[in-house]
């Protein structure tokens, strides 16, 4: 997967969902994050960020033994008094785990999860668009091709009250 477009992933992320302090994409195998992505001038930094990856990892891996089996756990929220945190596994082959960060006070959990299962059907696309060397593989676009959606009372009675999705 281009690198280039896993941080537009997560910076698209970050100014896009409401609330959202940090996003990260992170290697399960090694608990290297691929790229992340932390809002400025907030008390969570890049180092809290890194921190946040490498216990996550530590969710999902078998005691040093590596990722668990794609059957075991899938997603883990944790919650503190300022703040959700959503972390899953990305679906396919792919060993790798999406984090996002959101204030508390500004981010409900619906928001949250919406965002993270967007962002992941748009990993897996890239995913499946490119081999394990980075180049193409069966000439896939690396963008999914867009959805027609069509704009009913109940779609715009959500954009309304202010909320809104990262991708739409």
């Amino acid at each position: 997967m281009k690198l280039d477009s896993l941080q537009d992933l997560c910076e698209d992320i970050v100014t896009g969902v409401d609330g959202a302090i940090g996003c990260a994409l992170v290697d399960l195998e090694t608990g290297l994050p691929l790229t992340l992505k932390v809002k400025t001038g907030m008390q969570f930094d890049r180092d809290a960020m890194e921190l946040l990856s490498a216990v996550g990892v530590a969710y999902f891996n078998d005691d040093g033994a590596g990722p668990l089996a794609d059957d075991a756990v899938q997603e883990i929220q944790t919650t503190t008094e300022d703040a959700y945190c959503f972390m899953s596994r990305v679906p396919g082959e792919a060993k790798e785990l999406l984090i996002l960060v959101t204030d508390r006070h500004t981010t409900n959990l619906g928001l949250g999860w919406m965002s993270i299962r967007q962002a992941l059907s748009h990993i897996s696309a890239a995913n499946t668009s490119v081999d394990r060397n980075g180049a193409p593989a069966n000439s896939q676009p690396l963008e999914p091709t867009p959805r027609t959606t069509t704009l009913t009372d109940d779609a715009f009675a959500v954009r309304s009250r202010g909320r809104r999705s990262i991708w739409g």
